[in-house]
């Protein structure tokens, strides 16, 4: 079955089964892995949910979803520094955890090329764009600490 007819038959298909996700990644499995990573950027783009930031973060673990996002046309050099910061925070060692007041755990990773990245939402958001941003949680890090007060 071609891509054509494939598309085809699994758009029908959720329309009357309601399988819509489930046949998208049936989908995937016939399409080579450039062609997946580019739908997964147009559906970045075109999600209006707060949550697709969630769905980011586990495609950003791969080069070719960065190279993806870099040839797309909405792609600024913010978002690319967010992404490639991702990228080496999710496939970096996690190297300490540190507790934060309310009693939520965050992981500071060893991120690729040395530095040190947090999986809050502060360094996430911020730090990831910021070159040399620090969050509370690397600085406790750093001073021995392991948890925030």
């Amino acid at each position: 079955m071609n891509n054509i007819s494939l598309s085809s038959f699994t758009d029908e298909l959720s329309k009357y089964a309601g399988l819509k996700g489930f046949l998208g990644k049936l989908k995937d499995l016939w399409q080579p892995a450039s062609k997946v990573q580019a739908r997964q950027v147009e559906r970045f783009f075109a999600s209006q949910s707060p949550r697709k930031w969630d769905t980011f973060l586990s495609n950003v673990k791969t080069q070719g979803f960065l190279h993806q996002l870099a040839e797309h046309p909405l792609t600024d050099s913010t978002l690319l520094t967010h992404a490639q910061s991702m990228h080496n925070l999710v496939n970096g060692q996690p190297i300490a955890v540190i507790k934060s007041s309310s009693g939520q755990k965050y992981e500071i990773i060893r991120m690729l090329g040395g530095d040190l990245g947090c999986t809050c939402n502060d360094w996430r958001f911020k730090g990831s764009v910021l070159p040399g941003y620090e969050c509370k949680h690397i600085r406790a890090y750093k001073a021995g600490e392991d948890k925030v007060s």
